[in-house]
């Protein structure tokens, strides 16, 4: 009741993942992806998505009436949705100093793929077309910056029973599946920073624990701040302690650009199994970060 009386009240953008689906959608055997039952909750999640995010009907029509409407009626998606055809629900809104942008990491995926033809398409325009000037805050619904998958992903591969998990580390930028996509990514992301002058920071969930990270480009740091889900019950702390240990072992995609998962301001371990959200502010052109912990409290600020 309490998020449902907030909802109604702050404007929101909203980016949707594979839980408003069901759990890992893309990242299952393609057989399964494939079967009518699949095809039917992704259409429905889908029109949920776009009449209560969007406000707009499946079709891109926002009345409803896509049945009434002529086939030739012109596409009604919203302005901020880049691709016209409505295949990828990725969106860009510019707001005075900064600009908001969220790739759609579900509409198009697969068990090799996290961006198809339609995303790729278009995140490099609406990336290189931003305002001079503008801090880029990009939503990526799961971490770009992670921490070492191969090794888990080769063990669990060795292991039967354990092969239950693969998808669930197969929907993670990091795993070996999508190296040479998240590679791409990154580059892009150094490109657009550095290039174009500007400042970047991520912006994720997904994972149930909060942490930060960094992206050290050749000239600027892209920082990532990770929230999880403000209803989602804190994990057991051994999960937290384990994700630890893969981020110790760390990961460098790009030669002498490191990425590095980070402790929250004043706190040891690198992911905090605590409920949380993330607040962002703004004075001028100086932004910080801070998270509240379910019996924590506050964390200082961060300058981002």
């Amino acid at each position: 009741p309490q998020i449902s009386h907030m909802l109604a009240r702050v404007p929101s953008l909203m980016m949707w993942d594979d839980h408003d689906i069901f759990d890992g959608w893309g990242s299952h055997k393609k057989w399964f992806q494939g079967s009518m039952v699949a095809k039917g909750m992704f259409a429905c999640a889908r029109e949920a998505f776009c009449l209560m995010q969007l406000g707009t009907s499946a079709d891109g029509r926002p009345d409803g009436l896509s049945d009434a409407l002529p086939a030739t009626e012109p596409d009604r998606l919203p302005d901020m949705v880049l691709d016209r055809s409505g295949k990828s629900l990725a969106w860009k809104v510019d707001f005075p100093g900064m600009t908001v942008i969220a790739p759609d990491l579900r509409s198009e995926r697969t068990p090799e793929v996290i961006m198809g033809d339609h995303g790729w398409r278009d995140i490099a325009p609406a990336l290189e077309s931003i305002p001079e000037g503008n801090r880029i805050l990009l939503m990526s619904s799961v971490p770009v910056i992670g921490p070492r998958l191969s090794l888990v992903e080769f063990f669990l591969h060795m292991m039967p029973s354990a092969q239950k998990y693969e998808d669930d580390l197969r929907d993670q930028w990091q795993s070996r599946w999508h190296r040479r996509e998240w590679c791409r990514f990154l580059e892009l992301l150094e490109r657009i920073a550095n290039d174009h002058d500007h400042e970047i920071t991520i912006v994720s969930g997904e994972i149930h624990v909060a942490t930060r990270g960094t992206f050290e480009t050749i000239g600027k740091t892209i920082h990532q701040l990770v929230a999880s889900g403000i209803s989602h019950t804190a994990p057991p702390k051994a999960f937290a302690r384990a994700l630890g240990l893969l981020a110790w072992i760390g990961d460098h995609p790009l030669p002498e650009r490191p990425t590095k998962l980070k402790p929250l301001p004043d706190r040891k371990g690198v992911y905090c199994a605590a409920r949380n959200y993330l607040t962002l502010t703004r004075k001028d052109k100086n932004w910080g970060a801070k998270w509240h912990l379910e019996g924590i409290g506050w964390t200082p600020d961060l300058k981002v």
